[in-house]
């Protein structure tokens, strides 16, 4: 009886955020994106309804909303008649490192805390509004990646180019992540009602280039000073390159500030 009751535990003493709407609708800061970080798993029930919670926001949003899929955890395992394990060391890392959900579905958003609440992951009645509320926040640094695939040798080289915009003054503390992830698997799913066989999973959490915490920045950001980095990837033979998306993103590495800066998506192939 734990699924069912994990929803009081989880989110005893939050209420739902509504969003700030700018003068130009949500999201109207042009170039600020979200990153969410979604805890699922194949045995999880609710995780379907959250997952069509996101692909809706997602529409509204557009490519501002960037959604990672992280199968660890209690409802990750993958039953006998699952193809697939969609579960990794990385995701189990990150999952350690963010904090474990009471329940599922639950979300990370940008990685910033609610108000004065340290807890970063939040349900589906808090998506909506915590969402928008980033996107209305002021863009700082931006990023640009370059890639090349070579799909005889599926090995992927990334430039990263991260550009400081505002506000930093030999600024210290931050890190670079570069993720992995893969839509359009179609594997068994338990749904409301009942296993679903030809379920198809999205925005799965396949691999992290960096360090899952994301590469320490040493040198210091300042504003216009543009900070370069380069990375190479294999992919295993059993992605599908067409289907994959690259996810960097710049986040603060200060105590238990983990907030993520800036974000970008790319696909790589097509």
């Amino acid at each position: 009886m734990r699924f069912l009751l994990f929803l009081p535990l989880l989110f005893l003493g939050c209420k739902e955020i509504e969003p700030v709407i700018g003068p130009l609708g949500p999201g109207s800061v042009e170039g600020r994106n979200v990153l969410v970080e979604e805890y699922t798993g194949v045995t999880c029930v609710n995780c379907p309804p959250g997952a069509t919670e996101l692909a809706g926001l997602q529409a509204l949003y557009g490519d501002k909303l960037i959604i990672v899929g992280i199968h660890a955890g209690d409802f990750s395992k993958p039953t006998p008649l699952n193809q697939f394990d969609f579960r990794t060391e990385d995701g189990t890392n990150l999952f350690n490192f963010l904090g474990s959900p009471e329940g599922y579905p639950a979300a990370i958003v940008n990685r910033k805390a609610i108000g004065n609440n340290p807890l970063v992951l939040v349900g589906t009645s808090l998506w909506a509004g915590s969402i928008a509320n980033e996107l209305e926040e002021q863009e700082t640094a931006s990023i640009n990646m370059a890639t090349s695939f070579d799909p005889a040798t599926s090995q992927l080289q990334i430039n990263t180019t991260i550009l400081p915009l505002s506000g930093y003054a030999s600024s210290t503390g931050y890190r670079f992540t570069l993720m992995l992830t893969e839509s359009g698997i179609v594997d068994r799913q338990l749904t409301p009602t009942g296993w679903d066989d030809n379920y198809v999973h999205k925005h799965v959490l396949r691999d992290i280039i960096t360090d899952y915490r994301g590469d320490v920045i040493a040198e210091p950001l300042i504003d216009g000073q543009p900070i370069t980095r380069t990375h190479t990837f294999t992919l295993p033979t059993d992605w599908d390159p067409a289907k994959c998306e690259l996810v960097g993103f710049l986040s603060r590495d200060i105590g238990t500030d983990r907030r993520v800066i800036q974000v970008e998506a790319k696909h790589f192939y097509e």
